[in-house]
């Protein structure tokens, strides 16, 4: 299973450009899903040293839910034309068990991968784990 979701994520990343434009583009679930994410992931002991990093679930394929936690920086000199990157900061994953949110420590290492499995709510978790499966 490890060696299944290690391929996954380095194919995922090696596909996804880990500076892309915000624009507003349709997400694979519901953006109730996404607020969900957000409230867990705040409440959780995912270590991220800047206080303003947003979550969103990038892809469910399998049975595993993909998750991006980012933050957005404006390269824009002219404040009148934001143009707003997403730099990733963290690759997280749900496994198809749907037993927790899982952060991946080392995603470019493709012989070694290392998850430490994040300590968040349980009923919310198990909320959020609905809400995806509806879609």
């Amino acid at each position: 299973m490890r060696k299944f979701i290690k391929h996954y994520i380095i194919a995922f990343l090696l596909l996804s450009n880990t500076g892309i434009w915000a624009k507003d583009k349709t997400s694979l679930v519901s953006q109730d899903c996404n607020t969900l994410l957000a409230q867990i992931m705040k409440n959780s002991d995912f270590d991220y040293p800047g206080k303003d990093y947003y979550v969103r679930i990038e892809d469910t394929t399998g049975g595993t839910v993909i998750i991006k936690a980012y933050v957005r920086n404006n390269l824009s000199d002219n404040p009148k034309k934001p143009q707003m990157v997403e730099s990733v900061v963290s690759w997280l994953i749900i496994q198809p068990q749907r037993d927790g949110i899982y952060q991946s420590l080392n995603a470019l290492d493709p012989e070694e991968p290392d998850f430490k499995k994040l300590k968040i709510d349980k009923k919310a978790f198990d909320t959020l784990v609905k809400c995806i499966d509806k879609k």
